[in-house]
């Protein structure tokens, strides 16, 4: 029992040595005994100890630590070197994005958009200006239109009341129709349509041209506005009242005249030819 007691203390104190070293987180001496359990023991603790938490130790290690080799040891230091996980790089922070020049980016931006709604005002100021001018002519000339219809209705109708005043012939020219167009008209032809056997006079629409004095007659000169009827020249004898109306209108002036026509007869002259028709003028309505 004492022949084991120094080899017992010896142990112990070897033992604190190592504990001492990892607590002071330095490498712990080696034991002088090659195989020792209890060193197997401590060199696994101090592999443990020594290693990083969430690796494991190569097992060459423990073997470097039992039999003292040094260039072991360092091998097993550069080993957890390699073994410790590399921290992950934090992330990069992401760029602030860019506005462009923000002094001058805005004010721009407004600018194309009063641009905008100012050209979009003016294109619909145009076209409210081009609609309403083309509104008002066609409202200005559908009254125009009705207006001169409402007088051609008018100056019908007092055409009309004027020929059923004397019972006087409206449609002579019915009887004046050619036809052929080339064929020459013939004076008896023309007596016959404005001379009637029932001596009813004769509505025809023509103008002035002149009045004159003859022989103490008062003589007014018209020429016929019916197409249908040729080219006709009245001379109608008519009273100092009639011819007073009449001078009292201008040159050319458009009547519709009741007339009693009593002789017919060609006139030819060097370009053209007409009929003169002489009688009595009963009376004229000027027309508008």
């Amino acid at each position: 029992m004492k022949r084991n007691e120094p080899n017992t203390k010896r142990d112990l104190s070897a033992e604190d040595e190592i504990l001492a070293a990892i607590r002071e987180n330095r490498v712990p001496p080696t034991p002088a005994v090659p195989h020792d359990p209890e060193g197997e023991i401590i060199a696994k603790i101090k592999a443990t100890r020594f290693a990083p938490p969430e690796a494991s130790p190569p097992p060459s290690a423990a073997i470097a630590d039992q039999h003292g080799n040094a260039a072991a040891l360092d091998a097993f230091k550069a080993a957890l070197a390699q073994d410790e996980p590399t921290p992950p790089a934090p992330p990069e922070a992401a760029p602030p994005p860019s506005f462009g020049n923000i002094a001058t980016r805005p004010t721009s931006r407004r600018k194309m958009n009063w641009g905008g709604l100012l050209f979009l005002l003016v294109v619909l100021i145009l076209v409210w200006i081009a609609v309403s001018h083309g509104t008002r002519v066609r409202k200005e000339n559908d009254e125009k239109l009705r207006a001169e219809e409402a007088k051609q209705q008018q100056i019908a109708a007092s055409i009309v009341a004027f020929a059923v005043k004397y019972n006087a012939v409206t449609n002579c020219e019915d009887s004046l129709q050619k036809q052929d167009s080339g064929a020459a008209r013939f004076s008896i032809e023309i007596s016959r349509a404005l001379i009637r056997s029932d001596h009813r006079p004769l509505l025809v629409q023509c103008r002035l041209n002149d009045i004159v004095e003859k022989d103490g007659k008062i003589i007014a000169s018209l020429s016929s506005e019916e197409m249908s009827t040729g080219n006709l020249r009245f001379e109608l004898q008519c009273n100092l009242e009639l011819s007073k109306s009449l001078t009292a209108a201008k040159m050319f002036s458009r009547f519709a005249v009741v007339a009693k026509p009593l002789e017919v007869k060609k006139i030819s002259g060097d370009s053209e030819e007409w009929f003169s028709v002489k009688g009595e003028l009963v009376d004229a309505l000027q027309l508008p």
